[in-house]
């Protein structure tokens, strides 16, 4: 089994393999304008790369991470549910400006 097989197994099924830019890559569309792309499951290194993307109005990189695998699924955890719940502070943040 390969690395990046075994990390995703250990993911909820919201995670899933995608090719991009010619590699191999765990990937997640959160459904509200951000992505995550984990990079670098190949041979020996303990380490992968995670990339936060937005895509609307445009996409572009929120942020780059670097994570020891072991750590990853609950690294993946907490970046989910902070950038789930950003569009919604964001809001509530501009409403308590207005008022």
């Amino acid at each position: 089994m390969k690395k990046l097989d075994s990390v995703l197994s250990s993911l909820s099924t919201q995670y899933e393999a995608r090719k991009i830019d010619g590699e191999e890559v765990i990937y997640r569309d959160l459904g509200n304008g951000f992505d995550f792309e984990v990079s670098g499951l190949f041979g020996s290194s303990k380490t992968c790369t995670l990339y936060v993307w937005t895509t609307c109005p445009q996409v572009y990189i929120v942020g780059t991470y670097i994570i020891p695998v072991e750590h990853l699924k609950d690294t993946l955890g907490h970046f989910a549910y902070k950038y789930q719940n950003l569009v919604a502070e964001i809001h509530v943040e501009r409403e308590e400006l207005i008022e």
